[in-house]
């Protein structure tokens, strides 16, 4: 059950604020990231480099990756708990942690299944992907990284502005996301948070890097032999991942930030030419998520 965080005239007081901040310095981070040729390096309109990644990859990446997290690794959890004779709903109501170990054993099933999918790559497919132009993978992390100060800003005032909007038109109380309450649940258990955190700053981030970017996006470009449908597309599918019955209206808040972030993956992929720069944003809008959380 999602949660109502705090009186509903303190929200709105503190995302109003949050709002004003956030505008300003998306404004000065753009405005920075522009003069510094952050996004005229890269153009758009030039004819894109003919990608080898072709549908049959793409369904395969997508269907052993499913596969993974929704049957295989939950059917293994299931047997593990049949022949120990455990209630598994029994354990999960006095053990409420028990459902974030299994959780990571879900992600890690999901690592698998793309490591299984990327093993089915040609070489010049895996070269496609990390190395197009050749340049250091840390370099390319450290753009991602950067890339943060830029996104963060936008994401986190479209973010707000959206949910006051929302609450303007539906008067539906504001509700904190699932994820962030399973992460506040796990803080009291340190062993749990650590694999955790470790998982969200970097198996997260190269699984559905390696599978939205790498080859939903690559294989939409070819296409399409259009970069910017390629970005749209593969975020809006990107974001309807991440949807849950379970946020009602805040869906529409959730998914649409989602949204935005990944057209800056994208971008990033596009303008570096290597999945390490969106693994690098990825990865460290996740930790320093990750940080704020844990802080509040």
């Amino acid at each position: 059950m999602l949660a109502v965080v705090g009186s509903l005239q303190d929200q709105i007081n503190e995302k109003t604020i949050v709002l004003g901040l956030s505008f300003i310095l998306s404004l000065f981070t753009l405005s920075v990231a522009w003069w510094n040729g952050f996004f005229k390096s890269f153009e758009f309109t030039r004819q894109p480099q003919q990608f080898q990644i072709n549908g049959r990859n793409v369904l395969f990446g997508f269907a052993i990756f499913l596969f993974s997290e929704i049957a295989f690794v939950p059917s293994l959890i299931g047997i593990f708990f049949y022949f120990l004779n455990i209630d598994y709903s029994n354990e999960i109501y006095h053990y409420p942690q028990i459902q974030g170990w299994i959780n990571l054993l879900i992600i890690l099933g999901g690592f698998l299944g793309i490591v299984i999918a990327y093993l089915q790559l040609t070489p010049l497919q895996k070269e496609q992907l990390w190395h197009q132009k050749n340049q250091y993978w840390l370099s390319n992390i450290g753009i991602g990284i950067t890339a943060w100060f830029i996104s963060y800003p936008i994401v986190l005032a479209f973010g707000q502005a959206l949910s006051l909007i929302l609450w303007q038109l539906f008067r539906q109380p504001f509700i904190e996301q699932i994820a962030v309450q399973n992460i506040r649940e796990m803080i009291s258990n340190p062993l749990l948070f650590g694999f955790t955190a470790i998982s969200v700053i970097t198996i997260v981030p190269l699984t559905e890097e390696f599978l939205f970017r790498g080859l939903l996006q690559s294989w939409l470009k070819s296409v399409l032999h259009h970069r910017t449908l390629a970005i749209i597309i593969s975020s809006i599918i990107f974001a309807f991942f991440h949807f849950s019955k379970m946020h009602g209206f805040s869906n529409i808040e959730l998914l649409s930030s989602l949204f935005l972030l990944s057209c800056m993956l994208g971008y990033l992929f596009e303008r570096q030419g290597s999945l390490w720069a969106s693994i690098g944003l990825h990865g460290f809008f996740n930790l320093m998520s990750l940080i704020m959380i844990s802080l509040t």
